[in-house]
């Protein structure tokens, strides 16, 4: 089972994803912490009324400490997991969703720290 840091997600969002994993679309992993997601709620949610189990990618507390005492917030650690772990493909989705904030660059380089 995975553990939620958040709890309120958008049902309306959970339904699109849901929708698209039954679809067989390309979703990103969802991003642990020591088990709690960091990044992936909405998708969390919808892989468990999905009665299906996501992938999942995980990095230590260490790590994120790590990270944050780095100066990197957990958008952008999220960002470095997707890079250092997987294809980057949830890094890139991360990016469009911040737009302007330019999360890419700064998660491409907290993933040399992983």
């Amino acid at each position: 089972m995975i553990n939620l840091r958040e709890t309120d997600q958008n049902p309306q969002r959970i339904a699109e994803f849901a929708e698209m994993i039954a679809a067989g679309e390309q979703i990103p992993p969802i991003v642990l912490v020591d088990g709690v997601v960091l990044d992936g709620h909405h998708r969390a949610r919808a892989y468990a009324h999905l009665g299906r189990e996501p992938m999942t990618i995980s990095i230590t507390q260490t790590q994120h400490q790590a990270l944050i005492a780095a100066g990197y917030d957990d958008m952008e650690i999220a960002g470095a997991a997707h890079f250092a772990l997987s294809d980057g493909y949830g890094a890139e989705l991360l990016d469009r969703q911040f737009a302007g904030a330019n999360l890419y660059d700064r998660a491409a380089d907290a993933s040399e720290l992983l």
